[in-house]
């Protein structure tokens, strides 16, 4: 079995983006390499890591795209989920975050608000159970049938 263990972000100063990340989202340090060209933080099941653009150029030897807050961002998000959206946002931009994209209600009613970090673009999500979000769904649009997974308990339900 394949599990999804790891996102490495390229960043130009990790020790900086590992307080960043402190400080906006509560996340923990799990470590940093002496030399400070790589960490991780504690982010749930699924570890954010973060190398030193160096390193990244390093072990990529055609060099890749470095992420630039002058240009548009990349073709992905880094999403986090949370219960309270605005006061993760409010702390986020305390902590030196801007606020990218005004806040949106998706059709679903999740709520998304995008911010850029010091290196990326990422985004802050209203978690909502599933049974709220599908109940919205249909309200919203009925006649649409859809077939959901619960993965904490491996039900398979249609509405």
């Amino acid at each position: 079995m394949i599990k999804f263990a790891y996102t490495i972000l390229y960043v130009q100063d990790v020790v900086k983006t590992i307080s960043f990340y402190e400080q906006a989202f509560g996340f923990t340090k799990k470590f940093i390499t002496p030399d400070n060209s790589y960490g991780e933080v504690i982010s749930g099941e699924t570890t954010l890591s973060f190398a030193s653009k160096a390193l990244a150029l390093s072990n990529l030897k055609d060099g890749f795209t470095e992420s630039d807050l002058n240009e548009k961002p990349f073709g992905i998000e880094i999403g986090f989920t949370t219960d309270d959206v605005q006061a993760t946002i409010n702390k986020a931009i305390e902590a030196g975050a801007t606020l990218y994209v005004e806040p949106k209600e998706k059709p679903w009613g999740q709520h998304m608000e995008t911010l850029s970090d010091l290196d990326l673009i990422k985004s802050i999500k209203k978690k909502k159970k599933v049974d709220e979000c599908l109940q919205e769904l249909i309200d919203r649009h009925s006649g649409i049938y859809l077939i959901y997974r619960d993965w904490e308990t491996d039900r398979k339900s249609v509405v």
